[in-house]
Order: C-alpha cells, then structure tokens, then sequence
C-alpha cells in the first residue's frame, strides 16, 4: 500500500495515539471526500453559470490588468509556499517524493513570475518576442506537468532517489524543450483546437493525473490525502476548462481561470500545510492528552525528573509514597526516600542519568513513605533526552503486599507457628553455615540443647492453652538472654536449641547455658497460677566433639539427658572437662546468689593523693567477697559470673550506698572532706537505674553530690555516645563527678570527649608500670591532652618512686598506688587517714597485691 500526501509527515508519536488506524483513515476520507465534491462542484457551477448565461463583459484594460496583476501575484505566493513546504518535508524525512513536488513547484513558480512580469504585453504582444507570446500559456503547462509528475510519484509504492531524479529532469527537459523549440511549439499550439491547444493539452494532462489518482483510490488505496490530491487536479482543470471559454482576454472567464487556479493551488497548499503542521500539531495534542490519562490513571507511579528533583509525578506515586500533593513531592529529592543507604541511592542515580550503562536500571529497594512508613517498592529508570537536557523517567510498583505475602510463606516454612522462633528445618540450615563458616575461619562453634523439667506436668493439669501460652513467655524470656548473633529456635515440643557463633573460647558456652538456666528460676504468671519451670541444657562443640550438624545436635541431646539425670547441676558439658567448668561455675553463681544475701561483699578503699601537695584527695571504693569456703575472693574471680547471672546490678546498688555512708562517715569523724569513687558496672549503666540509685545512696547517706565520683570504663561510655551523655548531663548537672577508668585500653580517644561531661581521666596501670625516663609517650600524651581539655589525670597503679618522679614531671594531678597505701577495709583505711594529718608520699609497704 502506498503512502500518500499526508501521512508521511505524520510522526510515529502521532500514529500511536490511533490505535485503530483504519477507522480514522476512513473518516479522514469521508471528509476530504465531501469536501472535494462540494469544491468541484461549486466551481462546475459557477463555470456553467458563466456558460450558460454568455456573459461576456469587457473590462477596461487597466482594471482589468489590476485583477490579473493581484490573481496572479496571489498564485506566485501560494506556489512559493508550497515549494517551501515541501522542501521543508524533504528535509526533515528525506523522502525524495517532495523533492520531485518542490522541483515541479518551483518551476511553476519562476515560469508564473516571468507570466506577472511581461503580462503588460500580453493584450498586445510582440510578434518579434515569442518568450512573451509562451509564457501566455507556459505558465499554465508547468503547474499541469508538475501536477501530473505530483500525481505519479505520490502514488507510487516507493520511490527511490533515481527516479526522483528522472521525474526533476523530464520537468526540466520539459520547460527547456519549451524555450529551446519555441517557434515549433508555438506554431504546434496555436494551429490545434481553434488556437486553444494549450488548455486542451493542459486539459489532458490533468486528465491523466486525474485518472493516476482515480486508480489508486479504485484499487483501494486508503491513504488519506488522495482525494485531496484529486480535487485539487480537478479544479485546475475546470481553471483549463475556463481559459477555453475565454473569448477575450480581459472577459470574466480568464478572471475566473485564474480565480479557480489559485483556489487549486490553496486546496494543494493548505493539504500539504495541514499534513506538515495543523494534523501532527493535532494528533500530538491528542497523544498528549492520550498519555497523560494513562500516565494518571496508571496504577504504577512515575516521575519524571532531573538531578533527582521531581518535575512531574503522577497521583499513583504520590499514593505510594505517602504525599498530600505534588508540590510536597517535588520539595524533596528521590534518593532521599531510600530506606537503607540514601547516599549510595543517590550515587546510582546520579551516574545513571550522567550515562553510566553499568548502574542497574531496575531494583527493588525499601523505601520510607512520607509518612514514616516503610514499604518495598520496585524501582526502574530509564534516562530520557528532553529539549532541555537528560532527565530520568521513573517507574514504581508497591511490592509490599507481594513480599509481605512472600515473608509469610517463608516465615510458615522456616519458623515456629507458636513462637515464631525458627523451626528445626531453619535451624539445621543454620547450623550448617555456622559449620562451615568456622572451619574455614577456625572458630569455634556451640550447640546447646534445652529442654524443659516438668512441662508435661502443666500440660497435663492445666491444659494445653496454657502449656502453649508457657512455651511463648519462656521462648520470650530466653530470647532476651541470647547475644544477636546468636540463633535461637524451638525443635519441638518442649525443646530449644541455641547455635552460638563465634564464641572466643568453650567458657562463653558454658557462660550462656548457665543464663539459660538462671532465666527460668523466677517464676511465669499464668492466669493465676505461680509456675515454676526449670531447663536442662547439653552443650556439644565444633569441632572438637563433631564435623557436622547433625551429630551436633545428637551429642547435645546426649548431654541433656546426663544433666536431667544428674541430678545436680543442670548444665552439661558433652566433653568431661568442659562439664566439670560448668559445674563450677554454676555452683560459683549459687554461692554469689547466698552472698548478696548474707551480705558478704564489701568495700576495700585506696587513697588518691594530689602530687603537688601531697593531699589525700579521694579514696576509690573496691569489691572484695569475703566467703565464709573461699576466703576474701578478688573482683577478678567473681565479677564475671556476677555479670553472667545479672546480680551485678545489685551488687553495684550496694556498693554505691556503701561508698557514700563511708565518705560521710570520715566527715563527720572530722578527718576532712574528701570525695569517693566507685566503679560502675555495664550491667548498672545500662539499667537506666543509675541515676535513681545515686540519688537514693546520697540522699540516705547525707553525702553532697560533688563528693561522690563515678568510675566508668571508655568502652562503655562509647558503646552509645548519645545515651552516654544524656545519662551523664543528668548526673553532672546535680554536682556528681565523673571519671574515665582505665583509659588507653580501649578504642576510644581524649579528642572524642570533648562533649562528654568527664572531669578526669585515670591512667591504667600498665601504662604507668611501663614509665622509664625518656620513654613516656603515651603518658605524656594523655597528660597533655586531658588538660588541654580541663579535666584532672590520676595514675594507677603507682609502686615506685621513680614512677611518682617521672609522673610529676609531666604534669600529672594525682597518684594512686601501692607507694601510697594498698587496698584497705573502711575501719582499717579511716585508722590509716587518722594518722596522716599532714600527707606526704612515702612508699608504704612491699609490693603485693594490686587493687581492682
């Protein structure tokens, strides 16, 4: 099927917005049909009015000349415009058809200039002048020739530049043969039909294209502009059709000719104007209007925008993304909604609209809504060229149902329906990689197998509702007793199994069985009933008692049973040694659970003295358990299992209200004001107790805010800075002083706290036991900066005069030590202050033990 006048320059967008391409085609005909009709009409009349009526007047020459002059001057006009329209087609979709139509045009328009500039001559022409007396018609047999060559090359199925220029030089040849023959051709044309060759020769040629174009329509071409393009060659023919009536040349015929040549010429231009610009301006308005209802409705959302910047967004977007309007949505930039990594989004992006063709075009990512929420939302981008530059265009799907629906499925397959703990088919998964994960690091893996004592005795009396309800408190309890990178799960009934990784030696199982266990002494409130339930745990170890997970777990099962069957402690060990640790330490926490019953901790104290007076400034308050089996236990055997078994916050509530009724004690005995220190544990810091247990100790105690000290380790402080402070503001605001302990042990340093509330750092003692004369650096450089940021230095662990030398010189405020005193109970150090009324720094004593 050809492509006829119209729809070539018709864009690709424009075509797309007629999904049904044969029913408009065929409307388009109906009209241009009617139209043509009523035009050829309307002329046939007119002619046949003129006809019928003879009339016939004679105008003046001059007005006569007038009317010609502005007819044809308007022909020129029209002519030019369609030569630059088609030329303008030709250049835009170098099809070589319009050139062939600008080619014909153009020499219709010189030929119908030359026409206007010797048509003064025409009442009276020259006999010596033939180009004057052929340009009378010449004009006229161009515009027909290039109509005829239009009709041909329009029509056909394709054209190809060669024949484009077969059809330019037979127009050429045409127009040349004309002037280059004149005399012949003149005699030819005035000899034929009465002297009205020309229009009759015209009149064939129109004829032709005519009957060129009637095929194609007849043989169902249905391209649109094919009737246009025959109506235009009939009115020129009913133009030909006029000259022939014309008697005279200033009658109303050869006014009408013209009249109806300008109309033909009109009815070809404002089709090629139409189909260059009125119908693809058109069809792209409604493609617009097209798109953009799709766009709307569209259930996905999409953005279109530049640098991340929203420049349009429809409302499916603003739906997903939690928006209340559009203007909202383009005050922020895309990258901000990523919910895990906001800069690396914006990396992607960034290269992705500068051209980057490695950066993935389509991901799924969690986005946060504006609403805070987060959902998981498909994202593809496609990087587009504006007119004013690249932009992105984006697509969104809401995926949250989708994967919620999938996590469910997961969560069925994987994970205990009651507890929601994972089930043995994730724990074996699990298992494995933890296996493999430490053999190819050399870690050291544990399985701990728990099983409950006396569940089927609830299950039995109380029913299974609440058996059921008991094994989701107990799966929450213990839950909350394993590290995050451990893996905990339920494998059935009423056994647990926890995977620990990365465990740094076979201590830290027997550790986390031993909290298992102590977990399920306290009682569980049940509708009204006081359970008690305790747990039996078998431990095995990889790789030293199996290679492989289930083995593991059979060896740890093994274990169970021994320690149910025991009798005795109820944590067992698959290796004998390992069994006989955990005993111990077992039986250690039992006899710490009677001691801060009986009150067997207490405070030992050693002094802080100020270097440059020799003034006993504070004294720190140290742990010491005086067991009736063991002797005075040091903090180093005991503190640990403290921390395990979570006694450790009361122990450390004790000793705080201990420390302060002793510093109040000294001064009311007379001995001087002199603050306390005491060290506080992690277990007591994280509590989110401490502040309430200071104030309760000193205002029990009397003691003033400012003289009590808090020791607390730099590891600790850093763990949460913004925590740390909060906590600490709140103490300092009230007068109470705090110290960093041990610092130069962990990963902190002096610059990071220059926002914390710290008012001294304490020098650990294997900095101060390494002090030799020139090699002091480390010490020296805590010194320095400590002041710089106007907090005091205290040294531990002070043994030799040397050291209190090299110290004072480099400019440390106070010394703690056994050149001072050692560790002292309360009665013994407040008999030691009672005779240094006036302090000096001696060494005192043999070196021995050293303080905690």
């Amino acid at each position: 099927m050809s492509e006829g006048l119209y729809t070539r320059s018709v864009s690709a967008a424009a075509k797309a917005a007629a999904p049904d391409r044969s029913v408009s085609s065929a409307e388009q005909r109906a009209v241009e049909i009617r139209r043509a009709v009523f035009g050829v009409a309307a002329a046939a009349a007119s002619l046949l009015v003129f006809v019928a009526s003879g009339f016939n007047f004679h105008w003046r020459l001059d007005a006569w000349l007038l009317a010609h002059g502005i007819l044809e001057a308007a022909i020129i006009v029209v002519s030019a415009h369609i030569v630059s329209i088609s030329f303008g087609l030709w250049f835009s979709q170098r099809d070589p058809r319009w050139l062939v139509l600008c080619a014909g045009f153009l020499l219709a328009t010189l030929l119908n200039l030359a026409h206007l500039l010797f048509y003064a001559g025409i009442a009276t022409p020259a006999p010596e002048i033939l180009s004057t007396r052929i340009f009378v018609w010449a004009h006229e047999s161009a515009a027909c020739v290039a109509l005829l060559t239009a009709a041909f090359v329009l029509t056909a199925q394709r054209v190809r530049y060669r024949h484009a220029a077969a059809a330019i030089l037979f127009l050429a040849l045409y127009v040349g043969a004309l002037f280059w023959f004149q005399a012949p051709v003149e005699q030819m044309v005035r000899s034929a039909w009465q002297e009205k060759g020309n229009n009759f020769f015209n009149l064939l040629i129109c004829l032709v294209a005519l009957l060129r174009v009637s095929s194609r329509v007849g043989a169902g071409d249905r391209t649109p502009g094919l009737v246009t393009l025959g109506a235009v060659i009939g009115v020129e023919m009913v133009a030909q059709l006029s000259y022939i009536a014309t008697r005279q040349y200033t009658d109303a015929f050869t006014t009408l000719g013209h009249a109806y040549k300008l109309v033909a010429f009109g009815v070809l231009y404002y089709g090629l104007f139409f189909a260059s610009f009125l119908r693809p301006y058109e069809l792209l308005r409604k493609t617009e209007a097209l798109f953009r209802t799709l766009v709307e409705r569209s259930p996905a959302g999409i953005t279109l925008s530049r640098e991340g910047r929203i420049v349009h967004a429809n409302n499916a977007f603003l739906q997903i993304f939690g928006f209340p309007d559009l203007r909202t949505a383009k005050s922020m930039r895309l990258w901000e909604l990523d919910a895990d990594d906001p800069q690396a989004a914006q990396r992607r992006y960034l290269a992705r609209e500068g051209g980057d063709t490695t950066v993935p075009a389509s991901m799924i990512r969690r986005i946060t809504r504006y609403d805070g929420g987060v959902i998981h939302v498909r994202v593809e981008h496609e990087v587009v060229d504006m007119p004013d530059g690249r932009a992105t265009l984006g697509y969104f799907v809401d995926l949250s149902a989708t994967i919620h629906a999938q996590n469910e499925l997961q969560r069925l397959a994987n994970y205990d329906p009651l507890t929601g703990l994972p089930n043995r088919s994730l724990l074996l998964d699990r298992l494995d990689q933890a296996v493999r994960t430490a053999q190819r690091a050399g870690e050291l893996v544990a399985v701990l197998f728990l099983d409950l004592d006396q569940f089927k005795g609830v299950n039995d009396t109380l029913g299974h509702s609440l058996g059921d309800e008991l094994l989701k408190r107990v799966a929450a309890r213990l839950g909350g007793v394993c590290r995050k990178e451990d893996t905990f799960g339920r494998l059935g009934g009423d056994e647990f199994l926890v995977i620990a990784q990365r465990l740094p030696n076979q201590d830290a199982a027997a550790t986390l069985a031993s909290k298992l266990v102590h977990a399920l002494e306290r009682p569980f409130e049940l509708d009204g009933h006081e359970l008690y339930i305790g747990g039996s745990v078998g431990i095995s170890l990889f790789p030293r008692d199996a290679h492989d997970s289930g083995t593991m777990i059979k060896h740890a099962d093994l274990a169970m049973y021994q320690a149910k069957q025991s009798g005795g402690p109820r944590v067992c060990f698959y290796s004998e040694d390992m069994n006989t640790r955990a005993v111990e330490r077992l039986e250690l926490g039992a006899e710490l659970r009677r001691a801060l019953e009986r009150e067997e901790f207490e405070l030992f104290y050693q002094p802080q003295v100020e270097l440059s007076s020799g003034r006993i400034i504070a004294a720190e308050g140290l742990l010491r358990w005086r067991s009736p089996t063991r002797g005075l236990v040091l903090p180093a055997n005991f503190v640990p299992v403290l921390e395990e078994t979570g006694l450790i916050s009361h122990v450390g509530r004790l000793a705080l209200a201990k420390a302060c009724h002793q510093a109040m004690e000294w001064r009311t005995a007379g001995l001087g004001r002199m603050s306390v220190a005491v060290n506080i544990s992690p277990a007591q810091f994280r509590s989110g107790q401490l502040a309430e247990d200071v104030e309760l100790a000193l205002e029990a105690s009397g003691l003033p805010h400012e003289d009590l000290e808090m020791e607390i380790t730099e590891s600790l402080l850093f763990e949460d800075m913004e925590e740390a402070r909060t906590l600490l503001e709140r103490l300092t605001s009230r007068g109470v002083r705090v110290a960093l302990d041990d610092f130069g042990t962990g990963y902190s340093s002096l610059s990071s706290l220059h926002n914390l509330p710290v008012h001294c750092v304490k020098i650990d003692r294997t900095f101060t036991l390494a002090l030799l004369p020139g090699r002091n650096t480390i010490a020296a450089a805590i010194i320095n900066v400590a002041h710089t940021l106007g907090m005091r230095v205290v040294a531990e662990g002070v043994e030799t005069e040397q050291q209190r030398d090299i110290l004072r010189e480099l400019g440390c405020d106070d010394v703690q030590g056994y050149l001072i005193a050692q560790p002292m109970p309360g009665e013994e150090f407040t008999a030691w202050l009672k005779g240094r009324r006036a302090p000096h720094l001696v060494p005192v004593g043999k070196r021995g033990e050293q303080g905690a």
